[in-house]
């Protein structure tokens, strides 16, 4: 079975993860000098020019460790540039990708979210449950929803030859699937999650942030005579973000 893989997936520092026994397509490019993508055990050399996309097919019918390299002499960087394709079975490789999956949604924000409100709403042992029933709630459903987007990008724009790897494209399904009034929500859903949601979440995160690490008295329940640092940081981050 052949096919690209999701923008991204199976892509770790230095290291490329493909399934054994599937074809994986490759888009290449440069952000400044020309390079040339090579693992010769795999494929041939492709030159990776700046401003062109050009793409290459991999696929490893054993598992096994693959050495890729440069072989374009691209800077006084070019004897570093090396990499590794780690070709895994099936099974192992889709337990990969979902643990990446998964890390990405885990951000350290939700360690400041939950540690604030531990302490914020005084949280004991008994409220464990709740907690959890909220985080694994939380993530499933997010997880389904960032699916279902997968899905319906790939049934959507997958035939015109787009890629959603922008935040751009990412609503284009909705113009694909009901035309002027896709676009209005895509327009809509834009405006509210990547400029307001992002404002609002900086105006509420950061001012935590600040307060805990100078150990500052700080609470969305505190008066703002209990708490004036922690009060004025979020003052000044919402006069900043015009709120």
């Amino acid at each position: 079975m052949g096919g690209p893989l999701p923008r991204g997936a199976g892509r770790h520092r230095n290291e490329i993860h493909i399934p054994v026994g599937r074809r994986v397509r490759l888009d290449l490019g440069a952000a400044d000098v020309i390079h040339s993508f090579w693992v010769p055990q795999l494929a041939g050399k492709l030159d990776m020019i700046p401003g062109r996309t050009n793409v290459t097919w991999l696929q490893a019918d054993q598992p096994d460790i693959y050495r890729g390299e440069c072989q374009e002499y691209c800077g006084i960087q070019h004897a570093h540039m090396a990499f590794l394709v780690v070709a895994e079975p099936p099974a192992q490789f889709d337990s990969y990708l979902a643990a990446g999956i998964m890390g990405a949604n885990i951000s350290p924000y939700m360690l400041y979210f939950y540690s604030s409100g531990a302490r914020e709403e005084g949280w004991s042992e008994r409220s464990l449950g709740v907690d959890r029933a909220t985080a694994i709630l939380g993530i499933g459903l997010g997880g389904l929803g960032q699916l279902a987007i997968l899905l319906l990008s790939a049934m959507a724009l997958e035939p015109l030859h787009i890629q959603d790897s922008t935040h751009a494209e990412i609503g284009l399904p909705l113009v694909v699937a009901v035309g002027a009034v896709g676009a209005f929500l895509r327009a809509a859903i834009l405006l509210t999650t990547c400029c307001w949601g992002t404002a609002l979440e900086l105006c509420t995160t950061i001012p935590y942030i600040i307060a805990q690490g100078f150990g500052w008295e700080w609470g969305k329940d505190k008066k703002p005579a209990e708490a004036a640092r922690y009060s004025l940081v979020v003052v000044l981050f919402r006069r900043s973000l015009g709120g």
